[in-house]
């Protein structure tokens, strides 16, 4: 990997950072620093907040699309809370702001100029994410619906997943990857000299010879050991506390919680997407569509209650997903309305 401390990075204009901090409070993903640093950022200069604002206003225009943002799986419940309090906080300030400088009037061309940053930006962020920036600096990536075999610098062989990125750094002494998206199983080639190491959510997962695969889900990371061992632990910690995984075993792991073997039946079926197959074992229906919709562009939005329509169990053809959606919509007996190819309405 180049190592970007070598590069000359242009500075950011003033709309490249308005732009920034609006995407990322209007994902939910600011934390309390953040807070600070953006209230500070648009205090800096006057010219901060009109820049903001621009984006903000030319934003109002388009609440309709604001669903296309509002991923299946994108969060845990626990983050709903956090996110609402987010946006509540967006649009109390975007209230002040519009009456604070309610006459205050923008050129033509700053307004086209703010207007052609914010749909290439929201055009970015539907097809890869509001993390789009890591996803595009990284060494191997794959689009919606996608799947490559990537031969590593050692021989060993990286199967990348719908919407995944991985980045890569070796030397003489290491071999690491970095898990920047979605998910990638791994077959390692032995080397002793050099442990194989994936990165992913503030964990590593290392292995000598052996095949696995990690997934970043939300705030959790799946590890699936198919073949040797695997340990697994904080990123720093010492090789002593690592949690052991053998073929069969899978752990869940977050940002700030250790390891923990979860029950499983059947490791094949999580990487059955490697036969092209999409494999639901026991999932609530919301959780069955999220699963789906990983590997088909666009979004699909569920209105009403789907709670009481009982665990899906199934497996569907990536290539016929259309075909697996109608099938399970004749099952559960709600409506699917297809309003383009990238928005799909699901309501019971």
């Amino acid at each position: 990997m180049i190592d970007k401390q070598d590069q000359h990075w242009p500075i950011p204009s003033i709309e490249d950072e308005a732009q920034h901090w609006f995407l990322k409070r209007l994902a939910g993903e600011l934390s309390d620093r953040d807070r600070t640093d953006f209230d500070a950022w648009y205090r800096a200069d006057p010219r901060h907040g009109l820049a903001y604002d621009e984006i903000e206003n030319l934003w109002d225009g388009a609440d309709a699309l604001e669903f296309a943002f509002e991923r299946v799986s994108s969060s845990s419940p626990g983050d709903a809370p956090r996110v609402a309090n987010e946006r509540r906080r967006l649009w109390k300030r975007r209230e002040e702001r519009i009456h604070k400088h309610r006459n205050v009037r923008f050129s033509n061309a700053r307004m086209g100029l703010a207007a052609g940053l914010i749909a290439a930006s929201l055009a970015l962020v539907v097809f890869l994410g509001t993390d789009f920036f890591s996803v595009l600096t990284a060494d191997y990536r794959t689009g919606v619906g996608e799947q490559i075999v990537v031969t590593l610098p050692d021989g060993s062989t990286a199967y990348l997943n719908t919407d995944s990125a991985i980045e890569l750094k070796y030397s003489d002494r290491q071999r690491q990857i970095s898990l920047v998206r979605g998910e990638a199983l791994f077959k390692v080639k032995k080397d002793p000299a050099r442990p194989f190491d994936v990165f992913a959510l503030g964990g590593k997962s290392r292995a000598v010879g052996t095949a696995f695969a990690v997934r970043r889900q939300a705030d959790t990371a799946i590890v699936t050991v198919t073949e040797g061992r695997v340990s697994v632990a904080p990123s720093e910690a010492k090789p002593s506390s690592a949690t052991l995984l053998h073929a069969g075993d899978q752990a869940r792991y977050g940002r700030h919680t250790r390891p923990k073997l979860v029950p499983v039946a059947d490791t094949a079926a999580a990487i059955a997407w490697r036969q092209g197959v999409i494999s639901i074992d026991g999932l609530p229906l919301a959780e069955a569509v999220a699963e789906i919709d990983r590997y088909r562009p666009g979004r699909i939005v569920l209105i009403g209650d789907m709670s009481q329509l009982g665990d899906v169990t199934g497996r569907i053809s990536i290539a016929s997903i259309e075909s697996g959606i109608n099938a399970l919509a004749s099952i559960y007996g709600f409506s699917v309305t297809r309003i383009t190819d990238y928005l799909m309405i699901v309501r019971r």
